[in-house]
């Protein structure tokens, strides 16, 4: 692995830097897409992905580039959540949708933050139970004009080996 210990889970700097390194590390695509990730904590993860690597030849943001800035980001804040709970996850989407409401133009930003219908309780008492369980996670892209433009709902399935959970 890319890194030596798991970050204080107290720090949401420190997680911000481990899922920065996993990303370049473990995923390519992000650094292909230049994914940056902003910040972690209470209110959900924040990522953003220049423009210019990931424009269609309209000048707007690319679609699948959209799509996977939100999957990432759904992604990366369960990572973080299982990781911070000594959980070492195998994490799959398993199923997606996306609606987009109107082109995004500049700098992609995603924000994705655990809902009361992703009860995130009982995922982990079903985690903890069976060692496998299901969550729905949102997320949603915006451009310079920061009015989400891209709203996405993954079905994140999760299997971790019975000695993490």
């Amino acid at each position: 692995m890319f890194w030596d210990r798991d970050p204080d889970s107290q720090n949401p700097s420190d997680w911000c830097e481990y899922l920065q390194k996993l990303f370049t590390h473990e995923i390519p695509l992000s650094t292909h897409m230049s994914v940056r990730v902003d910040r972690i904590g209470i209110n959900g993860l924040e990522l953003h992905a220049a423009s210019q690597p990931n424009v269609n030849i309209h000048g707007t943001a690319f679609a699948g580039s959209i799509y996977s800035l939100c999957a990432l980001a759904a992604w990366g804040l369960l990572h973080v959540e299982l990781r911070a709970r000594d959980v070492s996850p195998e994490i799959v989407l398993a199923d997606s949708t996306i609606v987009f409401s109107a082109p995004i133009v500049g700098t992609l930003r995603a924000h994705s933050g655990f809902t009361e219908t992703a009860d995130l309780d009982h995922f982990i008492r079903a985690l903890r139970a069976v060692g496998k369980a299901e969550i729905q996670i949102p997320a949603t892209v915006s451009g310079d004009a920061g009015r989400p433009a891209a709203h996405f709902s993954g079905t994140y399935a999760v299997a971790a080996p019975y000695s993490s959970v």
